[in-house]
């Protein structure tokens, strides 16, 4: 992927970038091979995140059904993890 994610660029502190976000949702085979991480979810994640980033005028119940989705999609392939329905719930 060419980037470098284990050590801090000098003159930026030790955060992370976008870049580095970037980099790996733009390259979702690469991401997926080298992380494991289904590559579909790769490539769904970043629209969730744009649209939310955004705030463009979106049709609130297609985003709706494609955030559901999504979730189910990662339910399925890790259903090891408990997601709360809601943030004050517990697993």
């Amino acid at each position: 992927m060419g980037i470098l994610v284990d050590a801090p660029k000098p003159d930026f502190w030790a955060k992370n970038d976008g870049n580095t976000a970037r980099a790996f949702f733009w390259n979702p085979v690469i991401a997926s091979s080298i992380t494991g991480i289904d590559e579909v979810l790769i490539r769904k994640l970043p629209l969730v995140l744009t649209t939310i980033a955004c705030g463009p005028e979106i049709d609130a119940q297609k985003f709706k059904e494609f955030c559901l989705a999504t979730a189910n999609l990662y339910l399925a392939l890790n259903p090891w993890y408990c997601m709360p329905q809601r943030a004050s719930s517990k697993c």
